[in-house]
């Protein structure tokens, strides 16, 4: 899994990378909010974030608030990692959009396991994506079904009572007059 760290202090960014990387992560490695920013709109964007509050360009909670308004599937989970241990601080990351918070200077074995549940929901948000889409497409395939002739592959006759419909509402509502022919073709085999 690759995640991205936003961090401006060199020291605390190459102990984070350096973590992560001995954690079997990938990381892409930014000094500030608009570089992360950049990176989490990639088409190749990591879905985990660790960023810091206090950044240069942009700050760790204008980064959050970006991401979270553009509403895109499969939004980044996001950890705010900051100096700034004040209950009320904490609350306005997590309203912000962030889905953790941990403290500097963090226990390795916390932020460790802060990753792990930031992976866990990243994959149960990837699983329930794919599944969203299948039943899309099964979905698609029962409306198909139930629309056509299994012999001939036209409209049968749900299609049209549905088609009819529409075209008498939209009838109505335009004021335009509706005809309707039918014709029965005898011994059509």
């Amino acid at each position: 899994m690759k995640i991205l760290v936003a961090e401006d202090d060199v020291t605390s960014r190459q102990i984070l990378t350096g973590l992560l990387s001995k954690w079997g992560y990938e990381t892409t490695v930014v000094e500030n909010g608009k570089d992360a920013l950049d990176a989490l709109n990639h088409p190749d964007a990591p879905q985990l974030a660790v960023l810091d509050w206090i950044m240069p360009e942009m700050d760790g909670i204008e980064v959050v608030k970006k991401i979270r308004a553009m509403g895109k599937k499969g939004l980044p989970y996001i950890i705010m990692l900051t100096s700034r241990d004040e209950k009320v601080k904490i609350a306005e990351a997590l309203n912000a959009g962030s889905n953790d918070y941990i403290c500097k200077p963090y226990d390795n074995e916390e932020l460790r396991a802060r990753i792990n549940v930031g992976k866990r929901v990243v994959q149960l948000q990837s699983d329930l994506i794919k599944r969203l889409h299948e039943l899309s497409e099964a979905n698609a395939t029962i409306n198909r079904l139930a629309h056509t002739d299994d012999l001939t592959g036209l409209a049968n006759r749900r299609a049209f009572n549905d088609r009819l419909e529409e075209e008498v509402y939209s009838s109505r509502r335009h004021g335009f007059p509706l005809s309707v022919i039918m014709a029965d073709i005898d011994h059509f085999k």
